[in-house]
Order: C-alpha cells, then sequence, then structure tokens
C-alpha cells in the first residue's frame, strides 16, 4: 500500500478523537448559508446548466450531421448541373405519356462552374484572411525553405487531385456513386495509420491485420469501379483519390514511423500560415484553371459570358422521342445558382465551426466523431431517395425547386439489382476503412478550449469533402505532446529524466495583506478552506478510485501569504526591539482559520498550532489545514526587508520560483524547465472570495494556450454605499467591456493582482523578475513601479511575446472600500489614474 495512503488513513483515525467533543458539549450553531459573493446558492440554476448541456449535445450533433448532408447534396447538385451534356427528366404536366429532356445553355453550366469554383475559394479566402491577421498581430517565426517546399508540394497535388475529381471523374458518375467515391479518399493515411511495434501482442496484431484489411478495402476504390467501366475518365480515377489523400499526410505520419524524420524537418505552428498567404491564392487559381480548361469551352468564354451567365436563361425542351427537336422553352430562376452556392458555403462552415466547438467544449465523442462517422451513410440514404423519387415521379418536387434541378442517378427502382450491377455492394468497405482511420477522433486528449492549432493540423476545411477533411484533419497527437517529444528527441537528455510528477500543476497561492478587517480574512480564508477541499476530494480520487493515476484537472496546491507590517515596531509598546510581538492584524488571522473552518464544513473542527519558525525577514507560520495541505504565512518586518505589496510580489517570486525549482539539485535544465511550465502563482489579494471552480477555469486556459503568461478573472466588487456603487460601475467597465474587447481583438493589456493566475516559466523569462525588482528613484518610478505594479509586470510579460488573456467565467468577489478616504489610499477609485498622471505632469513636466 502506498505511504502516502497509509499517511491520510492515519490522519484521519488520530483526528476522529483528538476533535470529537464530550457528550455534554455536542450541541453547535452551525453557519446560515450565505446568499451573496461566491458561496451563493446556485442549486436551481444548476438543474437549468444541466438540461442547457443535453440540449448543447443534441444541438450540436444536429448541426453538424444537417449541415454536412446538405454541404454533400448541394455539392452534388452543382456537380450535376454543369456538365456540358447535362440531361434530365422534366415534370411533363401537358402529356403524362411523354417524356421531356431540358438541355442547359451554355451560359447556364458556367454558372454552376463558377459556383464550384467559389465553392473552393471560400474556405481558402477563410484561411488567407486568418493567415494575415495572424501574421499581422501575432509573433510569427518565419518558416524555412525546405518547409514551405513541402507545404506547397502537398498542398497543390491536393488541389490537383480535387480539381480532377470535381471537373472530370464525378460528372461521369450518378449522384450517388459520386457519393460514395468521397469515401475513397483516405488511401495515404490509410499506409501511414500502419502502427509498427516492437512489443508483439494480440492488441498489435489486431491492429496490424485490420490495418491492413483497411489498406485493401481503399485500394479497391481505385480499381474496381474502373475495371468494369468503358469511361476514361473512371479509369483515371485512381490518380484523384491518390492525390487527394496527400495533404492528411502529416497527421499520420510519427516520430516512430518510417517518414518519421520528414516531420522533424517542420512544424505546423503559426509559422506555417506564412506559406498559405500566398498558397491560397496559388490554390484558388490552380483550382479554377484545370476546372476551366476540362469543362470544353475556351477560357476566354468564361470571362466574357461571366456576367451574362447570373441572369435568366432560356431553356429548349426536346421530346424523348423527338431528341432533334425542340417542342418549348422554360425560364431558369437567376437566383437559383446563388441560392444553392450560398446554402452549401454556409453549410460546410457551419459544419466547422461547430464541429471545432464541440472538440473546444470536449464534447467530440457525441457531438463531433458520430455525426461526421454517420454524414457519409446518411447523405448517400437520402440521395438514393431523391433519385428514386424522381425517377418514379418527375413532378414529386415540382413545387418546391425548378424542374430542371435534379440530382443524376440510375434506375433505382430495384435496389438489389442495381447494387449488384453499378458494384455498389463495394461502398461499405470504404465506410468502415475510413471509421477505422480516423479511429483516433474518439478518443480526445485535447485540454478545455484548446487554439485550433492544437485541434487541427491545417487551417480550416475542405468545403467539398467537409466530414472526411474535418475526420483526418483532427489532431492524433496533441501538439504538446508532440513538440515535447522532438524536443526529447533533439536534446541530450534522455525522454526518462522528466517524470510524469514533473507535467502536474503546482498551484500556490500567493496572497499579500496588510491592514485588512477579520471580515476580510474570514473570505479569504473561506476561500483558502474551499480550494483545500477540492485538492483533497481530487487528491482522494486519484488514490481510491483512479488507481493512483491523475485526472485532467488534477493539481498540487499550497497556500503562502506574505504580511506586510506583521510586527509591533513602536519602542513604546515593544518591550524587546529585537524580538517583537506580533500586530493585531496577524492575531485576527490566527484566530479566524478555525472560524473558516467552519463555515466552509458547518461543524468545529480543531486546527494544530502552527509551526513558528524565525527567519531573516521576520517569522512564519506554517499550518496544515483539513484537507492536508500547507498554509504559510510570511511575516515581514519593515526594519529587515522591504514592504509594500511590489516586493512581496518579489519576493514570493524569487522565493517559490529562484529557490525551489533553480536550486533543485541533481535535476536537469529541461526537467526544471518543464516543472517552471507547469507551475502557476495564483496572485490574491487578502479579502478575495472565489470558488474552486472558477481558479480551474484559469488553469484549463493556462494548460491550452503555451505562450499564455497570466490570465485573469472577472472581479464583482461588494459592500455597500455610493463609493461601492461607483467602483461596481468601474469594475463592469474595465472588466466586461475593457478587458473583454482587449482579449477579443488582441491581448489584455493588465491582469489585476487581486485575482490573476502568472506561469513559472513567463515570470522567469529574462528582463521580468529581474526588471521587476527595479528600485523606485524617481517620482515616476513611484507611480508605475509601485502604484502600477500590475500593468507594469504584465508589461514586462508581454514584451517576452506571451499572452495574457482573461476568463469571463472566473469570478471572484473582493471587498470594495466604503469611504472615499479608503479608496484614495487603496487607488480603487476611478479619478485615481488621473491622478497620478497630474502628479507626473506636476513633478515631471519635462517627461512630457
Amino acid at each position: 500500500m502506498d505511504t502516502a495512503e497509509l499517511g491520510d488513513d492515519s490522519f484521519i483515525k488520530n483526528r476522529k478523537f483528538k476533535d470529537k467533543p464530550p457528550l455534554w458539549d455536542t450541541f453547535q450553531d452551525p453557519p446560515s448559508r450565505r446568499a451573496t459573493g461566491s458561496a451563493a446558492s446556485w442549486t436551481k440554476l444548476g438543474c437549468l446548466l444541466k438540461v442547457f448541456k443535453l440540449l448543447t449535445y443534441g444541438l450540436v450533433f444536429l448541426v453538424i450531421l444537417g449541415t454536412a448532408v446538405v454541404s454533400k447534396l448541394c455539392f452534388l447538385l452543382m456537380v450535376a448541373q454543369f456538365r456540358s451534356n447535362a440531361t434530365v427528366k422534366i415534370c411533363n404536366t401537358l402529356d403524362e405519356n411523354s417524356l421531356f429532356i431540358p438541355a442547359l445553355p451554355k451560359e447556364e453550366q458556367c454558372a454552376w462552374l463558377w459556383a464550384l469554383i467559389f465553392a473552393f475559394s471560400t474556405p481558402e479566402v477563410l484561411t488567407f484572411f486568418r493567415a494575415l491577421r495572424i501574421c499581422t498581430f501575432k509573433d510569427v517565426k518565419s518558416p524555412t525553405w525546405t518547409e514551405v517546399a513541402l507545404v506547397l508540394i502537398f498542398e497543390i497535388l491536393h488541389t490537383i487531385g480535387l480539381a480532377l475529381l470535381v471537373f472530370y471523374v464525378m460528372p461521369q458518375l450518378d449522384s450517388v456513386r459520386a457519393l460514395m467515391i468521397c469515401n475513397g479518399v483516405c488511401f495515404i493515411p490509410s499506409i501511414l495509420n500502419i502502427g509498427w511495434e516492437s512489443n508483439i501482442t494480440r492488441r498489435s496484431i489486431f491492429n496490424l491485420v485490420i490495418g491492413v484489411l483497411a489498406i485493401m478495402a481503399q485500394m479497391s476504390a481505385l480499381v474496381v469501379w474502373p475495371a468494369f467501366s468503358s469511361s476514361s475518365a473512371v479509369h483515371l480515377i485512381a490518380l484523384p483519390l491518390v492525390l487527394i489523400s496527400m495533404r492528411w499526410w502529416e497527421n499520420y505520419t510519427t516520430s516512430s514511423s518510417a517518414l518519421g524524420h520528414i516531420l522533424k524537418i517542420f512544424q505546423r505552428s503559426r509559422s506555417r500560415y506564412q506559406t498559405y498567404l500566398y498558397l491560397s491564392p496559388v490554390k484558388i487559381i490552380l483550382f479554377s484553371l484545370i476546372g476551366l480548361g476540362l469543362h470544353g469551352y475556351p477560357i476566354t468564354e468564361y470571362f466574357s459570358t461571366f456576367m451574362k451567365a447570373w441572369q435568366s436563361h432560356e431553356i429548349l425542351v426536346y421530346s424523348g422521342e423527338l431528341a432533334d427537336k425542340s417542342l418549348f422553352t422554360l425560364s431558369t430562376n437567376a437566383n437559383t445558382v446563388i441560392y444553392v452556392l450560398l446554402l452549401q458555403v454556409c453549410s460546410s462552415y457551419l459544419c466547422y465551426v461547430f464541429a471545432k466547438f464541440a472538440c473546444k467544449i470536449k464534447i467530440q465523442e457525441f457531438s463531433f466523431s458520430l455525426p461526421l462517422s454517420l454524414a457519409g451513410p446518411t447523405s448517400i440514404a437520402i440521395a438514393l431517395w431523391l433519385v428514386w423519387l424522381r425517377d418514379t415521379n418527375e413532378c414529386a418536387f415540382h413545387r418546391f425547386i425548378p424542374d430542371y434541378l435534379s440530382l443524376t442517378g440510375n434506375s433505382y427502382n430495384d435496389l438489389l439489382s442495381a447494387i449488384i450491377e453499378n458494384r455498389l455492394w463495394i461502398w461499405p468497405l470504404w465506410w468502415l476503412s475510413q471509421l477505422w482511420i480516423t479511429r483516433h477522433i474518439w478518443g480526445p486528449r485535447n485540454e478545455k478550449n484548446a487554439p485550433t492549432e492544437k485541434l487541427f493540423i491545417c487551417p480550416w476545411y475542405c468545403g467539398f469533402l467537409v466530414d472526411q477533411c474535418i475526420t483526418m484533419n483532427r489532431r492524433i497527437i496533441d501538439l504538446n505532446e508532440e513538440c515535447l517529444t522532438r524536443k526529447d528527441e533533439l536534446s541530450p537528455v534522455t525522454a526518462t529524466d522528466i517524470l510524469e510528477s514533473d507535467k502536474i500543476p503546482q498551484l500556490i497561492v500567493c496572497a499579500t495583506m496588510w491592514h485588512e478587517t477579520q471580515e476580510e480574512m474570514m473570505e479569504f480564508l473561506k476561500s483558502i478552506v474551499r480550494l483545500d477541499e477540492d485538492q483533497c476530494a481530487r487528491r482522494m480520487a486519484k488514490l481510491h478510485i483512479n488507481g493512483g493515476k491523475s485526472d485532467n484537472e488534477y493539481y498540487e496546491f499550497e497556500t503562502n501569504i506574505f504580511f506586510d507590517d506583521a510586527f509591533v515596531l513602536d519602542e513604546k509598546l515593544c518591550e524587546n526591539p529585537r524580538n517583537p510581538p506580533l500586530n493585531e492584524y496577524v492575531k485576527t488571522l490566527i484566530i479566524s482559520i478555525e472560524k473558516a473552518c467552519f463555515e466552509v464544513y458547518g461543524v468545529n473542527m480543531k486546527i494544530k498550532p502552527p509551526v513558528k519558525t524565525e527567519t531573516p525577514y521576520g517569522g512564519r507560520l506554517v499550518w496544515t489545514l483539513p484537507g492536508r495541505s500547507k498554509m504559510i504565512a510570511h511575516l515581514k518586518n519593515k526594519d529587515k526587508i522591504r514592504h509594500k505589496k511590489r516586493w512581496s510580489q518579489v519576493m514570493y517570486m524569487y522565493y517559490l520560483l529562484g529557490f525551489r525549482i533553480m536550486e533543485l539539485e541533481g535535476v536537469s535544465a529541461r526537467r526544471k524547465a518543464v516543472i517552471a511550465e507547469n507551475t502557476f502563482l495564483l496572485a490574491l489579494d487578502g479579502d478575495i472570495d472565489f470558488q474552486p471552480q472558477a481558479v480551474q477555469l484559469l488553469i484549463d486556459r493556462m494548460k491550452a494556450i503555451d505562450e499564455l503568461g497570466a490570465a485573469c478573472g472577472r472581479i464583482h466588487p461588494v459592500g455597500r454605499g455610493p463609493m461601492v456603487w461607483y467602483q461596481i460601475f468601474e469594475y463592469a467597465i474595465g472588466h466586461w467591456l475593457q478587458k473583454a474587447t482587449e482579449h477579443v481583438i488582441g491581448c489584455v493589456l493588465c491582469s489585476p493582482g487581486c485575482f490573476s493566475l502568472f506561469r513559472g516559466s513567463a515570470l522567469m523569462e529574462n528582463s521580468v523578475m529581474k526588471k521587476y525588482t527595479t528600485v523606485s528613484s524617481e517620482p515616476m518610478h513611484y507611480v508605475q513601479y509601485d502604484q502600477g505594479e500590475d500593468r507594469w509586470l504584465c508589461t514586462l510579460i508581454l514584451k517576452q511575446g506571451l499572452r495574457v488573456e482573461y476568463s469571463a467565467a472566473s469570478d471572484a468577489y473582493t471587498h470594495s472600500p466604503e469611504s472615499l478616504t479608503s479608496s484614495i489610499i487603496n487607488g480603487d477609485v476611478g479619478f485615481h489614474p488621473q491622478l497620478q498622471i497630474y502628479l507626473i505632469c506636476y513633478r515631471m513636466p519635462i517627461w512630457w
């Protein structure tokens, strides 16, 4: 049995006898539940939230499935109309015994051709603008020539294959077979998907056998239909399918595979966006030229008739018996092409957006994987039904769509014979092989709210193959694990040097106190006790439920309180100046701990007296909270060490990061870097009130974004009086409006020190911690360094290329000064920044 588990059990048993009161003193006065602040009752809202989550699951599932099906059907409708020899049966209301066939004019075919080009260009244009935004506003490294060459080769080959499939192969197939062939674009991933393992087990043998069968199934898509067809376009079907499948090669190439050394040359990170700035226009031009060239008319005619193509045209209608004589004409609807194009583009876009949303909020299995896996069979079933309905009754859709619009298809009156004659029985093998190749989407390992680069290999999507593109574009290996593996391979330090415990988030609460009242201290201490209870529950689940394995939300926890001016230094009140007594505020903190535990747990709890230690800066008190976490109060003597908030921050930065991490003996630099990346300092004020969920949201943001240096929550002032009302308005403007706007359009400029989470490695960057220790020597310094220390620290972090973000769902409550005097002293009123500027102008006119 684990020693930690034995320690926990013995600790609990000892507490049962020590803390148990006598029988005559068993009467208690449980605390009343607060209805305000972070401890407000959310029972009714919690029930509504559960219902809302269920509705979200269902809504996202239906939207992804519906938009994927609509996108494919609209795509097939456009392909069916742009062919130069496109003929469909129309509704005959004059003579039910005769067959009428319309012949689309050249201008109408050109309109559908341009619609296909615009449908392909839309995601490429979105990719271009995303790349432009990231390259303009983000810190992006320039790609190497090798990276540019590889991206160009595979993206251009993919574009050529897609153009051949859309403009040359699919027009020679009926709509149902064209839908089925979309499941055969996984040939290259099927080959790379085979994992060769050194240890031979039943599982590895099973995976190898199924992988080989998947390759054979995908290979059948290249040879079965061409072998039984006389069409030259169908004979060429293998070329576009192989070229299209090359786009997703990187996602299926691991460091242990034969092509793994190519992957080490470059990384698909933000440096790739510089390549897409000129690659996206090249792909649009290439796709357009291939489409215009394969259609059959001179290329100049498509541009000369471009405006006319989007107008209404006259369609000649021929009789089935007299094919050389037109009977009457039909007028096309000029908006039909636009409506179908917009429906295809919008459905593809919504499918991608909701798919990414499902991955970000971690509902991927039901609301992402399942609908995208069912999109192919659902589309084929609907297409079969539409073709059969139109074949049996040409007037089935007469009231809904124009008569000349229809999917193409053979007669499916006898479905069994049609499946055998057209070799449709091979399609289930293609679909099953695609499910096996994309099985990684059923086991996501990403963090909550992960950025797009961590979720997908390539930016945006392919509008024509939206379900295949999204599933094969979804990352198999998390970006953090992939980059860490490459760093370990390039580093002389072996991977075994880094332990799994080094990757567990280390949450260190760093609170600064001065002259807080007991009510303010109680709010802070109750928040710490709640956090201690949450961490204890997660530790118990790790030991007794998960078998010692940490879950995604597990963290280690410790509290450090830095108390300014903690001693009575007045010679009249101090008997021994060398050993001054504690002031009243520290004594209030000591007696408030058990009261805070009583209000959180609802029972009397006896906390062991703190361990007292004399230190060079004053003293230290160490408590063990009910959840077994440590709470350490660092009592500062202002005669021995600099006081005020900024120097308390400097103190805990150098102690927790500089001493604890950098002074580790026998630990490599790489392991120290991993520990620093997973060490988070929660900067708090002594009157803050929050729930553990608020801290967990900030940790999730840190784990999701590597370059995030700091994250702050939304602050709610509490109190009474006009000054509090004004500060509520000021905080609403500063957080709900200003910080939210900064978060959306760029980066938050200031993370308030009352409730913010800082990454240890970000504070340890050059010119951050060291520069933050600058001693104020000029009037400007006192305003910038000592009064505006939060903004200055965030500025130093931003200058190193890191980010600061705002999480509106992470709520915290702080006591606002209720008098004008205390507001000016604490710098919490709205005119205080203007007062600072006035002082700067008055004392330093040359600076302006």
